[in-house]
């Protein structure tokens, strides 16, 4: 209630107590953040309120001053619905990035300058939620964001829009003199619904996965349009390899965020139908690429079981039960598709227990035991 209340208050807190904030305890500090992404600004934290909230003011003149002492057991940031609007990439990083100091001219030698280095604000970030973001969130700015932070074990990328390096030129063409109009961006209006052309969004996601290596949990709520990239190949093009890339990763969370109730329309269970089977695809096909081959060879066995959590359709068992004609027995047909689908994710998901179970796990253990 304390916390739920600070955060309701946070414009007037982050003003008048911005002199005490460093001085709560770190797991508040931390627990707080999740709260202001809850009840607090719609634009978030705000990053001079979270630079108050992460170090005590200081002496300018301090020269032994380390920006990182205050936050050495720091290691979850929640920026739900901060991030892409009151804190920037570029600001996420000075908070992550280690600062450099000129060599000062008095010090007695090498050694007692190099003692004196400075440590991030953030030394030790484990868990990183940028959750709900603007529509406008900068996918190539991610990118270069996450090469300061490879020691991420835990990101939530909950409600991103489709992996782009130019998100606003979808319908941009550029006019040639010599031939057709040419595509602007990776990305046009047809590539996903029509194509099925995830090439842009799964390079993005090769390169993400290639930076933050030791990812242990990801969350991606709400993300469902472009579930597919995470499993694309093309011609002589292939997005994630899941023998090779986050081979730590244990949990995977892909709900659609979608509700259904006896008066949905047909559209809203078609849109649930195919956001539950984007999630079923997705399972099966990191069950075949991380499908263990006699113990070794390229993707044999590597990396962890990954426990991909999804929508549950059983939970809608009920709606539209025993209609037999008109629009309520389509809604129902349509519902029962994913019971076949969810029947043959069962099926090669044992087959492969049986298989691990008769080639040994090769001491990578179950997501379970971490």
């Amino acid at each position: 209630m304390c916390l739920r209340r600070m955060a309701s208050d946070w414009e007037f807190l982050k003003q008048y107590e911005r002199h005490n904030l460093a001085y709560l305890p770190t797991g508040v500090r931390m627990l707080l953040l999740s709260y202001i992404a809850v009840y607090g600004p719609e634009e978030g934290v705000g990053f001079e309120a979270l630079k108050h909230l992460l170090m005590p003011p200081n002496d300018e003149d301090d020269e032994m001053y380390d920006p990182g002492e205050n936050n050495d057991s720091f290691v979850r940031l929640d920026l739900s619905g901060s991030a892409g609007r009151s804190v920037s990439f570029k600001q996420l990083t000075e908070l992550v990035e280690k600062p450099t100091r000129v060599a000062e001219e008095n010090a007695d030698s090498w050694e007692e300058s190099f003692t004196r280095s400075l440590s991030p604000p953030i030394p030790h970030l484990t868990h990183l939620s940028l959750s709900h973001p603007p529509s406008t969130i900068s996918w190539p700015r991610l990118l270069s964001f996450a090469k300061h932070v490879p020691t991420l074990t835990h990101l939530s990328l909950a409600y991103w829009p489709v992996p782009a390096l130019t998100p606003n030129s979808t319908t941009a063409v550029m006019s040639s003199s010599y031939g057709k109009d040419v595509q602007y961006g990776g990305t046009n209006y047809y590539s996903h619904s029509i194509d099925a052309d995830f090439r842009e969004a799964a390079a993005i996601l090769r390169r993400l996965a290639t930076t933050l290596y030791g990812l242990e949990y990801l969350d991606l709520t709400a993300c469902s349009s472009w579930l597919p990239a995470l499993h694309w190949k093309g011609d002589g093009e292939t997005g994630i390899e899941w023998a090779l890339h986050w081979p730590k990763l244990c949990v995977l969370r892909v709900f659609s965020d979608l509700s259904l109730s006896a008066d949905s329309e047909f559209v809203d269970v078609a849109t649930y139908v195919e956001a539950c089977a984007a999630q079923l695809r997705l399972e099966s096909a990191i069950m075949v690429m991380r499908r263990p081959r006699n113990g070794k060879g390229k993707g044999g066995g590597r990396g962890r079981w990954v426990d991909v959590q999804r929508d549950d359709g059983a939970v809608y068992d009920g709606l539209w039960k025993g209609a037999r004609e008109g629009e309520e027995r389509r809604k129902r047909r349509l519902l029962d598709t994913l019971k076949e689908m969810e029947r043959g994710v069962r099926i090669r998901g044992s087959e492969e227990d049986a298989e691990i179970t008769a080639l040994g796990d090769g001491g990578h253990g179950n997501a379970w035991e971490e």
